[in-house]
């Protein structure tokens, strides 16, 4: 049975890792840019004077090359908002939010060059706030603006102890925009202002994509599960 917690995509750097094979999440994150920005601007003009400091997380932010993918948008859409105001910058809190087992240390390291390559002229402080964001991660009223890109689609459910091939299941749901816009309405804690569905490969060369590279973007996110569920059936027939 596999814990909620110990979910992970394929770590390392090796043909089928993760970090390899993100193209289509690193193309998701670029169609959400706009929304990103929008979000900013919002959040900056909201109120009578520019707030002093914002806190922005990303949930799920995973490792590799998308794992500031949205928080870096986020970060220099504050800053050229400012600018092209002639405003103050605020000071900025960065937290980055996945399971326990995911790849820390790699994030750590571009949370690192974040910081230093940062586009504002204030402070940049980051963090990295392990856990389920299907559970309370932060103390109340204390983030701006929340992100996560590729993650909602992960359920917190585990798995029925059944036979291992009958038990097997993949704890994600890929709902329809009705019905997603319902969960939303439902739960009560956000109001949708705009939806929009995306072709899953929409902004990718089609042409490129073949049958090894699919299978080993696959292998990249589902090995992980794969290997946790049936390794002690493995060890027991050894």
């Amino acid at each position: 049975m596999i814990s909620g917690q110990s979910l992970h995509m394929k770590l390392g750097e090796g043909e089928a890792s993760y970090g390899r094979n993100s193209k289509v999440q690193n193309a998701q994150q670029n169609r959400m840019k706009p929304f990103i920005e929008n979000a900013v601007t919002s959040l900056m003009e909201s109120a009578d004077d520019v707030p002093s400091s914002v806190v922005i997380a990303d949930l799920g932010c995973s490792f590799g090359p998308n794992a500031l993918g949205l928080v870096s948008t986020a970060v220099s859409a504050i800053s050229q908002h400012c600018s092209l105001r002639k405003q103050a910058e605020p000071e900025i809190c960065v937290l980055l939010n996945d399971l326990p087992s995911n790849d820390f240390n790699s994030v750590a390291k571009s949370l690192v060059a974040l910081q230093q390559n940062s586009p504002s002229s204030a402070a940049l402080l980051t963090g990295i706030v392990p856990g389920s964001f299907y559970k309370r991660l932060f103390t109340s009223n204390s983030l701006n603006l929340v992100l996560s890109s590729n993650s909602l689609h992960w359920l917190s459910q585990g798995f029925i102890r059944r036979e291992m091939v009958d038990s097997f299941y993949v704890p994600m749901h890929a709902p329809s925009n009705n019905e997603l816009s319902k969960i939303i309405d439902d739960e009560g804690s956000f109001k949708i202002s705009k939806l929009q569905v995306h072709e899953l490969m929409h902004g990718m060369d089609k042409g490129s994509i073949t049958s090894k590279k699919t299978a080993i973007a696959v292998t990249a996110i589902f090995e992980p599960i794969i290997v946790q569920h049936f390794t002690p059936l493995r060890r027991t027939y050894a």
